[in-house]
Parts: C-alpha cells; sequence; structure tokens
C-alpha cells in the first residue's frame, strides 16, 4: 500500500485557525493572533472556522463584533461559523455579523481546508 501526497506549492502562506473556546481571554487571544498573522504575513490566506459554543462569539452585537467585523472588512480575514453548533446553540443565522460565512460543518470545513493545504492552529 502507498500513500502519495501532492502539495501544491504557493507563495503565500495559507492558515485555518480553529475557534472552539468561548472564554472571553481565549477569544481575545485568537482574535488577536490572527490579526498579528495578517501584519507580519498580508499575502497569506487567512481563514478562522467556529464551532461548538464558539459561534456565540458572532453574534451581532456581542463582545467581539468590532473585532471581527475589523479582521473581515479591514484584515481580509474569511471567517465562517458552522451551521450545525448555530443550530445546537439556538442562535438564528440572521443573528450572525455580518460577513460571516456559514458553513454546513466547522469540523469538515476544517478538513477541507487542510486537504487544500492549509496549517491549523488552534489557539
Amino acid at each position: 500500500m502507498a500513500l502519495i501526497c501532492s502539495f501544491e506549492k504557493v507563495d503565500y502562506m495559507k492558515v485555518a485557525f480553529h475557534l472552539s473556546q468561548i472564554q472571553t481571554n481565549e477569544v481575545r487571544k485568537a482574535l488577536r493572533n490572527i490579526k498579528h498573522l495578517r501584519e507580519q504575513e498580508p499575502e497569506a490566506e487567512i481563514h478562522a472556522v467556529s464551532n461548538t459554543s464558539a459561534v456565540t462569539m458572532m453574534k451581532k452585537e456581542g463582545n467581539f463584533e468590532e473585532k471581527i467585523t475589523e479582521l473581515i472588512e479591514k484584515h481580509d480575514i474569511q471567517i465562517k461559523a458552522c451551521a450545525n453548533s448555530i443550530e445546537g446553540t439556538k442562535m438564528k443565522q440572521k443573528d450572525l455579523i455580518n460577513g460571516v460565512e456559514v458553513v454546513p460543518s466547522g469540523v469538515a470545513e476544517l478538513g477541507k481546508l487542510q486537504n487544500q493545504g492549509f496549517g491549523y492552529i488552534k489557539p
């Protein structure tokens, strides 16, 4: 049995952050890490995927709306929220911050991104 891996060489970094914590300090640290990566690597393709209770930090008028909006609009970060987790937390998609993309499964999205050559970071 042979395992063949193929990686596309790109001239920029591809990173997927996994956001699953809801503790305020952990969320702040994760958002700060994402922003610092963008500042250090302006050409990087950066996605942040939230699941479990972390989707609640994507809520409009929440504690992190300003920081998340800045990441989306100013720093071109792709912010994604798991539909399964949104449903599990009794939120509605309309409650999400503008620009947050809903994906069917956060775990599946992370798997797809890794399959596309994205590095995985869990702050």
